[in-house]
C-alpha cells in the first residue's frame, strides 16, 4: 500500500496492535512522527492518551483492524493478579476515543477487507493532495 502525496514529504502515525506485516513497507519517504506505533491492552490510560495525542497531529494515520472493542479474551498468559477489568475498560475507552477523533478530524479510506484504514488529517495545514491509495 502506498499513500500518494505528489512527491511531497508527509508525516504519519499508526494506531493498532502489532498485527500487520510491516506497516512501513513503501513509506520510506515518509516520517513516522510518533514513537509508539503499536498499542496493547495492558498499556495505561495515560500512555494510550499520549499516543492518540501524538497521532492526532499526523498528516496521515494508518489504523489497524485491531482497533476494536475488546471483551477480555485471548490473554491467558497474563499473571493472575492482572486487573483485566481495568485493562478492558481502558482499552475500550481508547478505541472509542480513536473512533471519535477519526470521525471528527480525519477522512479515512478502508484499504483492504480486514478493516484497516488510511486516514488524512483534515486539520493539518498542508498542500498535500487527497488520499490516493495503490496496492
Amino acid at each position: 500500500m502506498i499513500i500518494e502525496t505528489g512527491g511531497m514529504s508527509a508525516g504519519y502515525a499508526r494506531i493498532g496492535q502489532n498485527d500487520d506485516e510491516g506497516h512501513a513497507f513503501g513509506l520510506q519517504d515518509y516520517k513516522l512522527i510518533c514513537p509508539d506505533f503499536h498499542q496493547y491492552y495492558f498499556y495505561s490510560e495515560e500512555r494510550l492518551n499520549n499516543i492518540l495525542d501524538c497521532a492526532s497531529r499526523a498528516q496521515f494515520l494508518i489504523v489497524s483492524e485491531s482497533v476494536t472493542l475488546w471483551n477480555g479474551s485471548g490473554l491467558e498468559w497474563l499473571p493472575p493478579y492482572s486487573d483485566r477489568k481495568t485493562m478492558i475498560e481502558t482499552w475500550n475507552s481508547y478505541v472509542n476515543k480513536v473512533e471519535k477523533a477519526l470521525s471528527e478530524n480525519f477522512s479515512c479510506r478502508q484499504i483492504d477487507q480486514s478493516g484497516a484504514r488510511v486516514c488524512k488529517n483534515l486539520n493539518v495545514e498542508s498542500d498535500l493532495p487527497s488520499i490516493e491509495l495503490y496496492q
